[in-house]
Protein backbone atom coordinates (compact mmCIF):
# COMPACT_ATOMS: atom_id res chain seq x y z
CA UNK A 1 0.00 0.00 0.00
CA UNK A 2 2.71 2.55 1.23
CA UNK A 3 5.58 1.11 -1.32
CA UNK A 4 6.03 4.60 -3.16
CA UNK A 5 6.25 6.88 -0.23
CA UNK A 6 9.12 4.27 1.43
CA UNK A 7 10.63 4.78 -1.95
CA UNK A 8 10.44 8.27 -1.76
CA UNK A 9 12.00 8.72 1.53
CA UNK A 10 14.57 6.32 0.83
CA UNK A 11 15.96 8.10 -2.46
CA UNK A 12 15.18 11.80 -0.85
CA UNK A 13 16.24 11.83 2.77
CA UNK A 14 18.92 8.65 2.13
CA UNK A 15 19.65 9.07 -1.16
CA UNK A 16 19.12 5.41 -1.91
CA UNK A 17 22.21 4.50 0.24
CA UNK A 18 22.81 0.54 1.02
CA UNK A 19 19.72 -0.58 -1.08
CA UNK A 20 18.17 -3.71 0.74
CA UNK A 21 15.54 -5.73 -0.28
CA UNK A 22 12.54 -5.94 2.22
CA UNK A 23 9.46 -8.04 2.51
CA UNK A 24 5.88 -6.16 3.26
CA UNK A 25 3.21 -7.33 5.80
CA UNK A 26 0.03 -5.74 4.77
CA UNK A 27 -3.26 -5.52 7.33
CA UNK A 28 -5.50 -3.75 5.17
CA UNK A 29 -8.50 -3.96 7.46
CA UNK A 30 -6.51 -0.93 9.35
CA UNK A 31 -3.97 0.33 6.80
CA UNK A 32 -0.63 -0.74 8.29
CA UNK A 33 1.85 -2.69 6.95
CA UNK A 34 5.40 -3.55 8.54
CA UNK A 35 8.77 -4.04 6.55
CA UNK A 36 11.18 -6.01 6.84
CA UNK A 37 15.03 -6.59 5.55
CA UNK A 38 15.17 -9.80 3.97
CA UNK A 39 17.37 -12.08 6.29
CA UNK A 40 17.49 -9.85 9.56
CA UNK A 41 17.04 -11.92 12.29
CA UNK A 42 17.42 -9.17 14.23
CA UNK A 43 14.41 -7.52 12.94
CA UNK A 44 11.94 -10.47 13.63
CA UNK A 45 13.15 -10.67 17.18
CA UNK A 46 12.57 -6.48 17.03
CA UNK A 47 8.97 -7.37 16.36
CA UNK A 48 7.93 -9.80 18.28
CA UNK A 49 6.47 -8.60 20.65
CA UNK A 50 3.81 -7.16 18.35
CA UNK A 51 2.61 -10.68 16.78
CA UNK A 52 0.65 -10.34 20.18
CA UNK A 53 -2.34 -12.76 19.54
CA UNK A 54 -2.77 -16.37 18.26
CA UNK A 55 -2.99 -15.56 14.76
CA UNK A 56 -0.13 -13.34 14.92
CA UNK A 57 1.76 -15.37 16.72
CA UNK A 58 1.11 -18.22 13.86
CA UNK A 59 2.46 -15.82 11.05
CA UNK A 60 5.70 -14.76 12.99
CA UNK A 61 6.28 -18.74 13.31
CA UNK A 62 6.08 -19.04 9.48
CA UNK A 63 8.18 -15.85 9.61
CA UNK A 64 10.80 -17.59 11.76
CA UNK A 65 11.00 -20.65 9.64
CA UNK A 66 11.47 -18.25 6.78
CA UNK A 67 8.27 -20.13 4.86
CA UNK A 68 6.37 -17.24 4.61
CA UNK A 69 8.69 -15.03 2.99
CA UNK A 70 8.27 -16.15 -1.17
CA UNK A 71 4.68 -15.45 -1.00
CA UNK A 72 5.02 -11.75 0.25
CA UNK A 73 5.34 -8.77 -2.01
CA UNK A 74 9.52 -7.33 -2.06
CA UNK A 75 10.42 -3.25 -2.20
CA UNK A 76 14.30 -2.19 -2.10
CA UNK A 77 15.05 0.36 0.16
CA UNK A 78 17.88 1.97 1.60
CA UNK A 79 18.70 0.08 5.06
CA UNK A 80 19.67 3.43 6.89
CA UNK A 81 15.87 3.70 7.31
CA UNK A 82 16.13 0.68 9.47
CA UNK A 83 16.11 -2.98 9.48
CA UNK A 84 12.34 -2.62 10.65
CA UNK A 85 9.60 -0.41 9.56
CA UNK A 86 6.28 0.43 10.87
CA UNK A 87 3.95 2.29 8.63
CA UNK A 88 0.93 3.40 11.16
CA UNK A 89 -0.37 7.10 11.40
CA UNK A 90 3.63 8.11 11.03
CA UNK A 91 6.11 5.90 9.43
CA UNK A 92 8.88 4.22 12.15
CA UNK A 93 12.39 3.45 10.74
CA UNK A 94 13.76 0.93 13.55
CA UNK A 95 17.75 1.26 12.87
CA UNK A 96 18.98 -1.82 14.90
CA UNK A 97 22.59 -1.25 14.24
CA UNK A 98 22.93 2.50 15.75
CA UNK A 99 20.24 2.27 18.00
CA UNK A 100 18.44 4.84 16.43
CA UNK A 101 14.38 5.48 15.70
CA UNK A 102 13.60 7.60 12.51
CA UNK A 103 10.23 9.09 12.44
CA UNK A 104 8.48 10.41 9.14
CA UNK A 105 5.66 12.22 8.63
CA UNK A 106 2.69 9.70 7.30
CA UNK A 107 -0.75 11.50 6.50
CA UNK A 108 -0.33 15.26 5.32
CA UNK A 109 -3.18 16.45 7.13
CA UNK A 110 -1.49 14.95 10.67
CA UNK A 111 1.51 17.28 10.21
CA UNK A 112 0.95 20.07 12.65
CA UNK A 113 0.22 17.33 15.26
CA UNK A 114 2.98 15.18 14.21
CA UNK A 115 5.51 17.83 14.75
CA UNK A 116 3.49 18.98 17.98
CA UNK A 117 4.16 15.43 19.57
CA UNK A 118 7.62 15.13 18.42
CA UNK A 119 8.83 18.54 19.91
CA UNK A 120 6.36 17.74 23.24
CA UNK A 121 8.20 14.77 23.12
CA UNK A 122 11.32 16.67 23.12
CA UNK A 123 10.19 18.26 26.11
CA UNK A 124 9.28 15.02 28.25
CA UNK A 125 12.77 13.46 27.21
CA UNK A 126 14.63 15.84 29.11
CA UNK A 127 11.97 15.54 31.93
CA UNK A 128 12.78 11.72 31.50
CA UNK A 129 9.68 10.75 30.70
CA UNK A 130 10.55 9.82 27.04
CA UNK A 131 13.50 8.49 24.63
CA UNK A 132 15.39 11.99 23.72
CA UNK A 133 15.23 13.17 20.22
CA UNK A 134 18.44 13.47 18.51
CA UNK A 135 17.59 14.91 15.40
CA UNK A 136 14.62 17.56 15.16
CA UNK A 137 14.54 18.07 11.04
CA UNK A 138 13.23 21.97 10.65
CA UNK A 139 10.36 20.55 7.98
CA UNK A 140 9.24 18.69 10.45
CA UNK A 141 9.40 15.62 8.45
CA UNK A 142 11.64 13.20 9.86
CA UNK A 143 12.69 12.95 13.32
CA UNK A 144 15.37 10.66 15.36
CA UNK A 145 15.47 9.69 18.26
CA UNK A 146 16.92 7.21 20.75
CA UNK A 147 15.92 3.52 20.62
CA UNK A 148 15.02 1.48 24.00
CA UNK A 149 13.84 -1.86 24.78
CA UNK A 150 10.15 -2.86 25.33
CA UNK A 151 9.03 -3.11 29.25
CA UNK A 152 8.43 -6.27 29.88
CA UNK A 153 7.74 -5.61 33.89
CA UNK A 154 4.40 -4.94 35.78
CA UNK A 155 1.87 -3.13 34.55
CA UNK A 156 1.68 -1.22 38.25
CA UNK A 157 5.21 0.24 37.40
CA UNK A 158 4.34 1.49 34.33
CA UNK A 159 1.66 3.48 36.24
CA UNK A 160 3.59 4.68 38.91
CA UNK A 161 5.55 6.12 36.28
CA UNK A 162 2.17 7.37 34.16
CA UNK A 163 1.47 9.28 37.61
CA UNK A 164 4.17 10.76 37.91
CA UNK A 165 3.98 12.58 34.62
CA UNK A 166 0.19 13.59 35.09
CA UNK A 167 1.55 15.46 38.61
CA UNK A 168 4.52 17.03 36.94
CA UNK A 169 1.57 19.51 35.21
CA UNK A 170 -1.51 20.84 36.45
CA UNK A 171 -4.41 18.62 37.38
CA UNK A 172 -7.62 20.47 37.23
CA UNK A 173 -11.54 20.24 38.25
CA UNK A 174 -13.97 20.26 35.78
CA UNK A 175 -16.90 20.84 36.53
CA UNK A 176 -19.98 18.41 35.30
CA UNK A 177 -21.55 21.39 32.94
CA UNK A 178 -18.13 21.54 31.44
CA UNK A 179 -17.59 18.26 31.09
CA UNK A 180 -20.97 17.70 29.34
CA UNK A 181 -20.51 20.70 26.77
CA UNK A 182 -17.30 18.44 25.27
CA UNK A 183 -19.56 15.42 24.23
CA UNK A 184 -21.79 15.52 20.87
CA UNK A 185 -25.36 14.41 22.13
CA UNK A 186 -25.83 13.70 18.49
CA UNK A 187 -23.24 10.60 19.15
CA UNK A 188 -24.84 9.57 21.94
CA UNK A 189 -28.74 9.06 21.12
CA UNK A 190 -30.42 5.79 22.72
CA UNK A 191 -31.44 4.76 26.00
CA UNK A 192 -28.06 3.16 27.19
CA UNK A 193 -26.22 6.48 26.72
CA UNK A 194 -29.09 8.37 28.29
CA UNK A 195 -28.74 5.95 31.25
CA UNK A 196 -25.37 6.36 31.44
CA UNK A 197 -25.34 10.52 31.23
CA UNK A 198 -27.71 9.83 33.99
CA UNK A 199 -25.55 8.20 36.22
CA UNK A 200 -22.72 10.41 35.91
CA UNK A 201 -24.94 13.25 37.13
CA UNK A 202 -24.18 12.01 40.53
CA UNK A 203 -20.48 13.58 40.02
CA UNK A 204 -19.94 17.21 40.81
CA UNK A 205 -16.41 17.33 38.85
CA UNK A 206 -13.81 15.66 37.28
CA UNK A 207 -10.37 15.26 37.45
CA UNK A 208 -7.95 16.47 34.12
CA UNK A 209 -4.68 15.92 33.41
CA UNK A 210 -2.24 16.68 30.25
CA UNK A 211 -2.55 12.84 29.18
CA UNK A 212 -0.74 10.19 27.07
CA UNK A 213 -3.57 9.96 24.59
CA UNK A 214 -2.60 6.74 22.57
CA UNK A 215 -2.01 4.24 25.86
CA UNK A 216 -1.12 0.72 25.37
CA UNK A 217 1.84 -1.38 26.70
CA UNK A 218 3.60 -1.16 23.43
CA UNK A 219 4.13 2.50 24.24
CA UNK A 220 6.65 1.52 27.25
CA UNK A 221 10.05 1.24 26.57
CA UNK A 222 12.93 0.55 29.25
CA UNK A 223 16.14 1.95 30.18
CA UNK A 224 18.65 1.63 32.76
CA UNK A 225 15.38 0.51 35.06
CA UNK A 226 13.70 3.53 34.33
CA UNK A 227 10.00 3.21 32.28
CA UNK A 228 9.73 5.92 28.81
CA UNK A 229 6.79 6.24 27.12
CA UNK A 230 6.50 7.10 22.70
CA UNK A 231 4.26 7.81 20.35
CA UNK A 232 2.71 10.50 22.54
CA UNK A 233 -0.41 12.55 21.37
CA UNK A 234 -0.72 14.67 24.22
CA UNK A 235 -3.67 16.46 25.30
CA UNK A 236 -6.02 17.42 28.49
CA UNK A 237 -8.03 14.50 29.17
CA UNK A 238 -9.75 13.00 31.95
CA UNK A 239 -7.76 11.43 34.49
CA UNK A 240 -8.93 7.55 33.80
CA UNK A 241 -8.49 7.93 29.75
CA UNK A 242 -4.80 6.30 29.79
CA UNK A 243 -5.72 3.48 32.25
CA UNK A 244 -8.97 2.88 29.89
CA UNK A 245 -7.19 2.17 26.72
CA UNK A 246 -4.46 -0.09 28.68
CA UNK A 247 -7.50 -2.17 29.15
CA UNK A 248 -9.21 -1.96 25.98
CA UNK A 249 -9.63 -5.72 25.69
CA UNK A 250 -11.71 -5.75 28.31
CA UNK A 251 -15.13 -5.99 29.04
CA UNK A 252 -15.57 -5.89 32.33
CA UNK A 253 -12.54 -3.94 33.80
CA UNK A 254 -14.10 -4.06 37.32
CA UNK A 255 -13.54 -7.87 37.99
CA UNK A 256 -9.73 -6.96 36.73
CA UNK A 257 -7.83 -7.92 39.54
CA UNK A 258 -4.81 -5.87 38.05
CA UNK A 259 -6.63 -3.49 37.16
CA UNK A 260 -8.25 -3.03 40.82
CA UNK A 261 -5.10 -2.91 42.61
CA UNK A 262 -3.65 0.10 39.85
CA UNK A 263 -6.62 2.05 40.27
CA UNK A 264 -6.41 2.54 44.17
CA UNK A 265 -3.17 4.27 43.40
CA UNK A 266 -5.28 7.00 41.99
CA UNK A 267 -6.11 10.15 43.51
CA UNK A 268 -9.09 9.57 46.17
CA UNK A 269 -12.03 11.25 43.97
CA UNK A 270 -11.72 8.72 41.39
CA UNK A 271 -11.80 6.05 43.78
CA UNK A 272 -14.70 7.59 45.30
CA UNK A 273 -16.82 8.47 41.79
CA UNK A 274 -14.66 5.39 39.60
CA UNK A 275 -18.23 4.40 37.95
CA UNK A 276 -18.66 8.03 36.96
CA UNK A 277 -15.38 8.34 36.15
CA UNK A 278 -15.52 4.95 32.87
CA UNK A 279 -18.51 5.93 32.20
CA UNK A 280 -17.85 9.53 31.32
CA UNK A 281 -14.59 8.02 29.33
CA UNK A 282 -16.69 5.89 27.74
CA UNK A 283 -19.11 8.27 26.58
CA UNK A 284 -15.81 10.96 25.43
CA UNK A 285 -14.47 7.90 23.23
CA UNK A 286 -18.16 7.94 21.52
CA UNK A 287 -18.53 11.23 21.56
CA UNK A 288 -15.24 11.78 20.07
CA UNK A 289 -15.50 8.84 17.68
CA UNK A 290 -12.37 7.12 19.29
CA UNK A 291 -12.12 3.34 19.52
CA UNK A 292 -14.81 0.45 18.58
CA UNK A 293 -18.16 1.64 19.18
CA UNK A 294 -19.54 -1.87 20.42
CA UNK A 295 -17.04 -2.35 22.47
CA UNK A 296 -17.84 1.06 24.33
CA UNK A 297 -21.33 0.03 24.06
CA UNK A 298 -20.54 -3.41 26.43
CA UNK A 299 -18.38 -1.53 28.81
CA UNK A 300 -21.01 0.81 29.37
CA UNK A 301 -23.82 -1.62 29.58
CA UNK A 302 -21.86 -3.65 32.56
CA UNK A 303 -20.82 -0.59 33.93
CA UNK A 304 -24.56 -0.08 34.55
CA UNK A 305 -25.78 -3.31 36.03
Amino acid sequence: MFEAELKKISEEIFNNENLSEYFILTHKKHGREMYFKSGSVEALVFAKPKFNSIKKWIIFSLLKLKILQPFLKKIRLSENIGEVILVGEQIKGIDLKNKIVNSFLHLPRTEEKFTSNKKFQNKFGELGFAPKIIKLDDRGKHFQEELLEHYTGDSSKIFERLLKFYSSSTIEKTSLLKFETLLDRNKLKGKLFSDALSKIKKIDYFLFARIHGEFAREQCLAKNGKIYFIDWDIRNGLFTEDIINFYRGEDDILNNDEFRCIIKNYPPHVNKHLKEYLLATELLRVSSGIGDLEESKKRIANLIK
